[in-house]
């Protein structure tokens, strides 16, 4: 494996603190540096670190940080309007970056982004979680063997009771600000990756609406060859959690949420585990290589260790190679940030509908 991958992280709130835990655990990695504005968050992530015997530098400004040391990695997981500042100040200071969802909340600070990742050359990625959910890459390897046929519609959402989540802290400010939908990368990541976006397909506009306090928002897109996506964004009602994680194909169907469903041509629908081992017996490569594993481990979320698993080889294999590869790519997650920002537009100027731009051209 050779020598550890050396992280630091800024930003160790309630998901900094999480992914601190997660990656203390997987060998080769090293925290060795860590940064917050609020000293008790910097506390706590240190004796996270301290209790796994890793010494770790500690910074309360994400600049020094950033300009103290050339890492092999700096993990980005601070309030969502901070992301593009840090991400360009520490690509241009040589870093490689992997910042957590999205990745810069207007459509210019998007397009910044991706050009200088690009332009820079180095390693940078988004982090989506979905991604790697192990039912959505069984659903995509079906869809990758045809099982489906020609893909017409998908669905995707973030339904989330967070209403005693959420506090006052600037997760709800910053979704309160947006009147459309400031978190579909967890719906539009995976649907992109079914619908092969980027490559044999383009999003081309979207249309969207939202209840008239802001808080429950529907958005549909329509893609170049003329599919159908439907996003859902609801964190303030009593609905059971949902990613909807819907495929419609001309051949068959597949949905997570709320109950596991699966049918193909005219056969009887299954639902439940039956449909859970039939779309996870199409296992995906991934699954093949980490699954197992992070059973042994007894990881809590599957789709989150995969998620680590891959960043890691990836960033392995750009540090041996120089070839940067990620499975989420500045493209990807410029298109996929640029959708919040888009709703609001759509939903301000009265649900009209816009284009979304071509980012490859940009």
């Amino acid at each position: 494996m050779g020598r550890a991958v050396r992280v630091a992280v800024i930003g160790c709130g309630e998901r900094g603190k999480a992914t601190i835990s997660r990656w203390l655990q997987l060998p080769g990695v090293s925290i060795v540096a860590v940064c917050d504005i609020n000293p008790d968050a910097v506390k706590m992530a240190q004796l996270l670190c301290a209790g796994q015997g890793v010494t770790v530098t500690t910074h309360s400004d994400w600049m020094e940080c950033l300009a103290l040391d050339r890492y092999d990695l700096v993990y980005i997981c601070t309030n969502w309007d901070t992301h593009p500042r840090i991400a360009i100040a520490g690509m241009e200071l040589g870093q490689n970056i992997a910042v957590e969802i999205p990745i810069a909340t207007t459509v210019e600070e998007c397009i910044h982004v991706k050009r200088m990742a690009e332009e820079s050359g180095r390693y940078f990625t988004m982090l989506e979680n979905c991604c790697y959910d192990p039912f959505h890459l069984s659903s995509l390897q079906m869809v990758r063997d045809g099982a489906l046929g020609e893909l017409r519609h998908c669905e995707g959402a973030y339904i989330h009771d967070l209403r005693t989540r959420c506090g006052d802290g600037w997760y709800k400010a910053e979704a309160e600000a947006q009147v459309g939908n400031p978190y579909p990368t967890h719906g539009i990541g995976p649907i992109c990756q079914l619908l092969d976006i980027g490559n044999s397909d383009r999003l081309k506009t979207l249309v969207s609406m939202s209840t008239a306090d802001g808080a429950i928002n529907s958005t549909l897109i329509k893609t170049e060859i003329g599919r159908s996506i439907l996003l859902q964004y609801d964190r303030v009602t009593p609905r059971p959690y949902s990613r909807l994680q819907t495929v419609c194909g001309s051949n068959g169907y597949i949905s997570k949420y709320p109950i596991p469903t699966l049918q193909l041509n005219d056969s009887t629908a299954l639902t439940g585990k039956e449909a859970e081992r039939i779309v996870m017996g199409a296992c995906h490569p991934w699954l093949e290589k980490y699954q197992a594993e992070g059973e042994r481990r007894g990881v809590t979320n599957m789709m989150n260790y995969i998620m680590d698993c891959r960043l890691f080889e990836t960033l392995r294999h750009y540090l041996d190679t120089g070839i940067a590869a990620p499975d989420i790519t500045p493209m990807d997650a410029a298109l996929w940030s640029v959708i919040a920002p888009l709703t609001h537009l759509s939903v301000s100027h009265g649900n009209t509908t816009l284009p979304i731009p071509d980012l490859s051209t940009m």
